[in-house]
């Protein structure tokens, strides 16, 4: 055998692994039980670890151009003895799929304020509530005011409209409720145009939003029953005049003291009418969304319903399906999925075990079935 053949079958050698050189210990973290943190975190290290760094999920809307649809004929009629009255209804923007999306010049900041004065309050001057920071919404900061002549506390809603993706939404929202009025749905008293924001004032409800509750304590049956009535109760009102919510969960449920449930957040809803029965838009939030809204095929208020349920697992789980995942990951499953399949840690009635609310659409549960 070569010398070169003996040298390749000879036995390599271990590669000798030196101790770490110049070694310094710069960061030291320490737990502080009574302040309940951590110390010497460095900061870019802290959004990892802190508690605070897991934020409610924001709701996303697609991209798609919004086009107007004029059904101002279009009369509503309700047969409430509260609310026996006839509402003309404003014209609303429909959002179009991909396949019929035409591109439009950006909008100029100065004709921003025109459609927003259609529903500007004029007989009602800002300066008359007292505003005091509360929280932020999907579609701008809420405070708590007080109106100065009644002392009555409200809600103000601030949306900046430059900051607004799809400035056509805000207008949809103080549309549905200003015309749209319910027990169970949240009560707008006035709507204001302040410089670049708009601000809307409604009802304050002091007991907060449903998701304070879920993720706090485990709501017992009774608790989660008169939710739901009182949720449904709203959904069958928007159903039967054609309107799709599209953004249901926790976080758009408000309570107060006296166990009265109202539904909020209306930037995202949808009107469908007989010309245009269907709707196409990637509206919502992740999490809630059902699968013909991610697929973004033809659907209707039946979307509600499954987020209605997701809304179920939450009062029941604390959270809804797939919360760990990453928004992405977790509508790439809801897509692809028949029917929901998840086994509850707390025993449930059958009603709910049998899990109509997040099966095929057209196994669906609805207000006609």
């Amino acid at each position: 055998m070569s010398d070169s053949r003996m040298f390749l079958l000879k036995k390599k050698k271990r590669p000798q692994i030196s101790a770490p050189l110049n070694f310094r210990h710069q960061v030291h973290v320490n737990y502080d039980v009574g302040r309940d943190q951590w110390i010497g975190v460095p900061l870019q290290w802290r959004t990892l670890i802190s508690s605070n760094c897991r934020q409610r999920p924001r709701p996303l809307v697609d991209p798609s151009c919004i086009t107007p649809t004029d059904i101002v004929n279009l009369k509503v009629y309700t047969y409430s003895v509260t609310y026996n009255r006839i509402y003309a209804l404003a014209p609303l923007s429909v959002a179009r799929s991909n396949s019929l999306r035409q591109e439009r010049p950006p909008v100029n900041y100065s004709e921003i304020h025109k459609p927003y004065k259609l529903i500007n309050d004029d007989q009602r001057d800002h300066s008359e509530y007292y505003s005091v920071a509360k929280g932020v919404s999907s579609t701008g900061v809420v405070c708590t005011a007080t109106e100065t002549t009644s002392g009555r506390i409200v809600a103000v809603k601030k949306m900046d409209l430059r900051q607004q993706q799809r400035r056509e939404l805000l207008f949809n929202e103080v549309v549905i409720m200003r015309d749209y009025r319910h027990p169970n749905i949240v009560e707008m008293y006035s709507s204001h145009l302040v410089g670049d924001e708009l601000w809307v004032c409604m009802e304050y409800l002091e007991g907060g939003s449903l998701t304070d509750v879920v993720t706090s304590c485990r709501m017992n049956e009774m608790q989660i029953a008169t939710v739901c009535r009182q949720c449904l109760e709203a959904l069958a009102y928007l159903h039967d005049h054609g309107v799709i919510h599209r953004d249901i969960k926790s976080d758009s449920i408000l309570l107060d003291f006296n166990g009265k449930i109202k539904l909020s957040d209306f930037g995202f809803c949808a009107q469908i009418t007989p010309e245009l029965p269907k709707r196409k838009s990637l509206v919502g939030t992740p999490y809630w969304m059902s699968p013909e809204v991610i697929s973004r095929t033809a659907y209707g208020t039946e979307v509600d319903i499954w987020s209605f349920g997701i809304m179920i697992i939450e009062m029941v789980e604390g959270e809804p399906p797939f919360f760990n995942e990453l928004p992405l990951h977790a509508m790439k499953k809801i897509r692809d999925m028949n029917s929901m399949s998840i086994e509850f840690t707390a025993q449930v009635v059958r009603t709910l075990d049998s899990r109509k609310c997040y099966v095929k659409d057209t196994k669906r549960w609805t207000f006609m079935t």
